[in-house]
Protein backbone atom coordinates (compact mmCIF):
# COMPACT_ATOMS: atom_id res chain seq x y z
CA UNK A 1 0.00 0.00 0.00
CA UNK A 2 1.41 3.08 -1.15
CA UNK A 3 1.76 6.07 1.58
CA UNK A 4 0.00 9.64 0.79
CA UNK A 5 -0.33 13.16 2.78
CA UNK A 6 -3.38 15.33 2.58
CA UNK A 7 -2.75 18.96 1.77
CA UNK A 8 -5.64 20.85 3.47
CA UNK A 9 -7.58 20.07 6.68
CA UNK A 10 -10.92 21.18 6.04
CA UNK A 11 -14.18 19.63 5.07
CA UNK A 12 -12.48 18.91 1.55
CA UNK A 13 -9.99 17.19 2.88
CA UNK A 14 -12.79 14.89 4.95
CA UNK A 15 -14.43 14.03 1.68
CA UNK A 16 -10.82 13.37 0.18
CA UNK A 17 -9.56 11.15 3.15
CA UNK A 18 -12.70 9.37 2.64
CA UNK A 19 -12.33 8.66 -1.01
CA UNK A 20 -8.73 7.35 -0.44
CA UNK A 21 -10.05 5.19 2.40
CA UNK A 22 -12.67 3.54 -0.53
CA UNK A 23 -10.12 3.46 -2.79
CA UNK A 24 -7.54 1.14 -0.60
CA UNK A 25 -4.51 1.65 -2.71
CA UNK A 26 -3.01 4.27 -0.19
CA UNK A 27 -2.63 4.90 3.54
CA UNK A 28 -3.41 8.11 4.68
CA UNK A 29 0.07 9.31 7.00
CA UNK A 30 -2.02 12.35 8.39
CA UNK A 31 -2.93 16.19 6.77
CA UNK A 32 -1.48 19.36 7.03
CA UNK A 33 -3.24 22.45 7.19
CA UNK A 34 -2.39 26.04 8.99
CA UNK A 35 -3.47 25.04 12.35
CA UNK A 36 -3.72 21.67 14.07
CA UNK A 37 -7.72 20.66 14.22
CA UNK A 38 -7.12 17.53 16.17
CA UNK A 39 -7.35 14.56 14.00
CA UNK A 40 -9.32 14.12 11.17
CA UNK A 41 -11.45 11.30 10.68
CA UNK A 42 -8.61 9.57 12.74
CA UNK A 43 -5.78 10.74 10.71
CA UNK A 44 -2.79 13.08 12.63
CA UNK A 45 -1.80 16.56 11.95
CA UNK A 46 1.51 16.96 10.11
CA UNK A 47 2.23 20.25 10.91
CA UNK A 48 1.63 23.37 8.29
CA UNK A 49 1.64 22.73 4.36
CA UNK A 50 5.17 24.23 3.18
CA UNK A 51 6.75 23.04 6.82
CA UNK A 52 5.46 19.89 5.85
CA UNK A 53 6.80 19.90 1.65
CA UNK A 54 9.71 21.00 2.89
CA UNK A 55 10.82 18.42 4.90
CA UNK A 56 10.87 15.86 2.09
CA UNK A 57 14.16 14.25 1.79
CA UNK A 58 14.04 12.23 -1.64
CA UNK A 59 12.54 13.47 -4.86
CA UNK A 60 9.53 12.19 -5.61
CA UNK A 61 9.02 10.13 -3.22
CA UNK A 62 6.08 11.57 -0.93
CA UNK A 63 2.78 11.44 -2.44
CA UNK A 64 0.35 13.66 -1.59
CA UNK A 65 -3.01 14.99 -2.54
CA UNK A 66 -4.27 19.08 -2.64
CA UNK A 67 -7.15 18.80 -0.79
CA UNK A 68 -7.48 22.90 0.19
CA UNK A 69 -10.96 23.19 -0.88
CA UNK A 70 -11.76 26.01 -3.46
CA UNK A 71 -13.62 28.78 -1.67
CA UNK A 72 -14.59 31.79 -4.08
CA UNK A 73 -11.68 32.42 -6.82
CA UNK A 74 -9.77 29.30 -5.51
CA UNK A 75 -6.66 31.73 -4.68
CA UNK A 76 -5.80 30.04 -1.25
CA UNK A 77 -5.88 27.21 -2.94
CA UNK A 78 -3.72 28.28 -6.24
CA UNK A 79 -0.90 29.69 -4.23
CA UNK A 80 -0.93 26.54 -1.87
CA UNK A 81 -0.08 24.95 -5.15
CA UNK A 82 2.14 27.13 -6.66
CA UNK A 83 4.04 26.74 -3.47
CA UNK A 84 4.01 22.91 -3.55
CA UNK A 85 5.80 22.93 -6.78
CA UNK A 86 8.82 23.79 -5.65
CA UNK A 87 9.14 20.74 -3.23
CA UNK A 88 9.78 16.93 -4.38
CA UNK A 89 6.18 15.58 -3.97
CA UNK A 90 4.39 13.27 -6.22
CA UNK A 91 0.36 14.03 -6.94
CA UNK A 92 -1.02 10.92 -8.28
CA UNK A 93 -4.29 11.26 -10.29
CA UNK A 94 -7.14 10.22 -8.19
CA UNK A 95 -10.18 8.44 -9.31
CA UNK A 96 -12.69 7.69 -6.72
CA UNK A 97 -14.28 3.81 -7.39
CA UNK A 98 -17.36 5.52 -7.39
CA UNK A 99 -16.79 7.10 -10.08
CA UNK A 100 -17.27 6.26 -13.73
CA UNK A 101 -14.61 7.10 -15.63
CA UNK A 102 -13.77 5.48 -19.40
CA UNK A 103 -11.23 3.67 -19.88
CA UNK A 104 -9.63 5.97 -22.97
CA UNK A 105 -9.76 9.10 -20.22
CA UNK A 106 -6.49 9.94 -18.71
CA UNK A 107 -5.62 12.17 -16.20
CA UNK A 108 -2.87 14.46 -15.01
CA UNK A 109 -1.15 15.40 -11.87
CA UNK A 110 -2.91 16.59 -8.74
CA UNK A 111 -6.30 15.96 -10.96
CA UNK A 112 -8.94 14.01 -8.40
CA UNK A 113 -11.99 12.34 -9.84
CA UNK A 114 -14.88 12.43 -6.87
CA UNK A 115 -17.70 10.57 -5.82
CA UNK A 116 -20.31 9.89 -8.34
CA UNK A 117 -19.02 11.97 -11.35
CA UNK A 118 -19.04 10.91 -14.73
CA UNK A 119 -15.90 11.20 -17.44
CA UNK A 120 -16.70 9.98 -20.75
CA UNK A 121 -13.92 10.65 -23.70
CA UNK A 122 -14.17 13.28 -26.22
Amino acid sequence: MTSIVVIGGGGHAKVVMSILRKMKAYRILGYTDLRDSGALLGFPYLGSDIEFASRSVEPDTQNAVLAVGQVGLGTVRQQVWQELQSHHLCFPFIVSPHAIVNEEVSGGEAAMVMDGAVVNFG
